[in-house]
């Protein structure tokens, strides 16, 4: 089935999130379409990462709709995400030290290895692989703790998790501060590809130059309130951090 670029892929309505006092996200709306990498930008605190972890199912709303290809999107956890397409690499390190690098792969899906309540390990360390390979990261070898391995590896490994379900939404949260610029050639050529097989991208980034180069929309953030969304051709810097701050930058 060839599906148009400009088709909805996900859609959130009305979200508003209050931890405590604080207002994190204030009636946001927002949209993402199928072969669009969607930037989001805003100081700390804007609602970015409120937002994305809305989507991914690792926080509850306190309002607000969400529909995920044109049906009803309301996850009870991250896993519940994943299975329905969206997987996410967070901000904080998210692998196990003390677990092997195909076990973190494979971290809550282990019933597929599974059999007379055993694991097959070498089965998993095997689709792990290959699951690296698939990235460009066979250098990582699935077997070794992930203790074993530096932060950027670490990142990599969250990466090939997060490919390997194929998803048709990727949340991506200030992952490349973390890398290399190979290990940024490797995470680019993941959103690139994404983007070309007409699947969707939420890029979140404090780099203006890395928001303007890699995506092809962008919202920005205030305050838990969106303050507007451009596309490719109104990028414009200047524009961008008034928007982000509310008022012209000097100097």
């Amino acid at each position: 089935m060839i599906r148009k670029m400009t088709e909805t892929i996900l859609e959130a309505r009305g979200m508003s999130k209050n931890f405590g006092p604080t207002r994190a996200l204030a009636n946001v709306d927002f949209t993402l379409r199928r072969g669009e990498v969607h930037g989001l930008i805003g100081e700390n605190g804007s609602g970015k990462s409120t937002l994305s972890s809305i989507i991914a199912g690792m926080q509850m709303p306190d309002s607000g709709e969400m529909l995920l290809r044109g049906a009803p999107h309301a996850p009870a956890n991250a896993a519940a995400a994943q299975s329905s397409g969206i997987s996410m690499i967070v901000q904080e390190m998210g692998t196990a030290a003390s677990i092997s690098v195909a076990e973190n792969i494979f971290l809550g899906s282990e019933k597929q290895f599974t059999r007379f309540g055993l694991i097959n390990r070498k089965a998993m360390r095997h689709a792990a692989q290959e699951a690296l390979d698939a990235i460009g990261a066979g250098q990582i070898r699935s077997g070794i703790p992930a203790g074993a391995l530096d932060p950027e590896e670490r990142k990599i490994v969250e990466l090939a998790k997060a490919m390997r379900t194929e998803p048709d939404v990727l949340i991506v949260d200030e992952t490349s501060t973390a890398l290399s610029q190979d290990g940024r050639s490797l995470l680019y050529a993941c959103i690139e590809k994404m983007r070309s097989e007409d699947r969707g991208v939420i890029l979140i980034s404090h780099d203006l130059e890395e928001i303007m180069t890699v995506c092809t929309t962008l919202t920005v953030l205030r305050d838990g309130v969106i303050i507007g969304t451009l596309t490719k051709d109104e990028f414009d810097p200047d524009r961008i951090k008034a928007m982000m701050v509310g008022r012209e930058i000097s100097g």
